[in-house]
């Protein structure tokens, strides 16, 4: 038997008003969490504008949007600029190698994020089998680390796509090559990872992709 309507209508009401995080602060008499900085890159730049938003108004009023769970998570980005090497092939598309963001006051926090590489030379010529693939795209991710100041040692996590179940061993073992001796720097253990099977990538010669994020 189905409730009736003004009964379902009055809970999803109220199931609506409580489940908004502005509404439960004032209801327990707390200020909504401070926003989290929006951080905007300029694609074609690979410029930088940021700017607050206060939670009582705006597009990030209370209830709507993303609110920081700490206050240390509503520091400012000051810097984010674009890592292009000039050892590497420019990229295919609108978008930068790497990009570096650091954190006042001192800016001496950094994190680089490392887009998607793959197994392609300088010259602008793909490795054709996926453990060659694999070697390419690993050295494509310490050249943008390197262009930062980074190394292997500052990544934090390692994010790797092959196009089959066969590639599987050969980009864990380029891995493992790319490492060996990395782990005396990490005396808590390796960084993140995860290693996917996807149906494709951009062109049907390419077998594996990597990226990465590191911090200093």
């Amino acid at each position: 038997m189905r409730p009736p309507r003004a009964l379902v209508g009055a809970s999803f009401a109220a199931f609506s008003r409580v489940s908004r995080p502005g509404y439960c602060a004032r209801a327990l008499g707390l200020a909504p969490w401070p926003v989290v900085d929006a951080l905007r890159l300029d694609p074609l730049l690979g410029a930088r504008r940021h700017s607050t938003t206060d939670s009582s108004s705006g597009p990030f009023a209370a209830g709507r949007g993303i609110h920081a769970t700490s206050a240390s998570m509503s520091a400012p980005v000051t810097r984010a600029v674009a890592v292009d090497p000039d050892v590497l092939a420019p990229p295919f598309a609108r978008y930068s190698h790497g990009c570096e963001v650091s954190f006042p006051p001192e800016r001496k926090t950094r994190m680089v994020f490392v887009s998607g590489q793959l197994g392609v030379r300088p010259d602008g010529k793909c490795a054709t089998d996926a453990y060659a693939q694999a070697v390419q795209c690993l050295k494509n991710v310490k050249a943008v680390l390197h262009a930062s100041g980074m190394g292997v040692e500052n990544i934090v996590r390692l994010n790797a796509y092959v196009k089959h179940d066969s590639h599987l061993k050969d980009y864990m073992r380029a891995r493992d090559e790319w490492l060996e001796g990395a782990d005396t720097q990490w005396p808590d253990g390796p960084p993140a990872s995860t290693l996917m099977i996807v149906s494709g990538f951009a062109r049907p010669e390419f077998k594996v992709e990597v990226e990465a994020t590191a911090a200093k």
